[in-house]
């Protein structure tokens, strides 16, 4: 009888000679997800606080909210300890928010606004989100309007909010688009509208770089931003 040849010897763990070559047989498994809730963090907690007692898997909680729970108690207390949970990464880009804008006698218009947390660092945690447990802001502020309500005064950059392409298509007659804003909005709005250079770049962003140290409408209206505002509403409102 041939003898078989003879092989390297194998060690306790290793798979059986067979199974050497195992070829395009054996598949790779997928990793199983990394577990994003640190339980060291946690081994004061007792097992039994979040765990059922019979199967040891499945959670007495639903995740947010039995997060918040423990996490955002007395947030007052805990206001430092935001950034232990609520990472820059998490907080960096801007958060699409729907705002309802309206003039007189037209529909309402849904568009986005881009909230970004570093414009509003001097705002404490808690001055926006102040909904109890879950900490989510309060209506009036996701629609920016608690703190935004006169926000046509004057040095406000109005391309902050009011980009190119959010107020184009309202104002697609561009040769009134300049002037009889009263068309739209009421007389009190007008009045606290500043034709600045920061009131033309809203719509004319790709200018910001054009002789950036003088006012638009020196050149394009040939007189002052005072001047202007005067304009911004029609003098013959009832000619139209």
């Amino acid at each position: 009888m041939p003898q078989a040849p003879e092989r390297p010897s194998k060690v306790k763990g290793d798979a059986p000679p067979w199974d050497d070559n195992p070829g395009r047989l054996v598949t790779t498994l997928a990793p199983e997800p990394e577990d994003t809730f640190s339980h060291p963090i946690h081994k004061k907690v007792a097992c039994l606080t979040c765990h059922l007692s019979k199967s040891g898997e499945k959670l007495t909680f639903e995740e947010p909210r039995g997060c918040q729970i423990c996490h955002h108690e007395a947030p007052a207390r805990n206001k430092d300890k935001c950034a232990d949970c609520h990472s820059d990464e998490e907080l960096g880009p801007a958060l699409e928010k729907q705002v309802s804008v309206t003039v007189p006698e037209h529909a309402a218009r849904a568009r986005p606004v881009g909230f970004k947390h570093d414009v509003h660092e001097d705002k404490a945690c808690l001055d926006c989100h102040t909904t109890p447990v879950s900490l989510e802001p309060a209506d009036s502020v996701a629609t920016c309007a608690a703190c935004h309500a006169d926000h046509h005064e004057e040095g406000r950059s109005c391309a902050t909010c009011h980009r190119t392409e959010a107020i184009t298509e309202p104002h697609e007659d561009f040769s009134t688009a300049h002037l009889g804003c009263d068309a739209c909005h009421t007389q009190s709005r007008i009045a606290a509208l500043q034709p600045s250079r920061s009131f033309c770049l809203a719509c004319h962003d790709p200018e910001q770089d054009h002789y950036k140290e003088k006012e638009c409408s020196a050149c394009h209206f040939l007189t002052s931003p005072d001047d202007l505002k005067r304009r911004l509403a029609t003098a013959q409102r009832g000619a139209r």
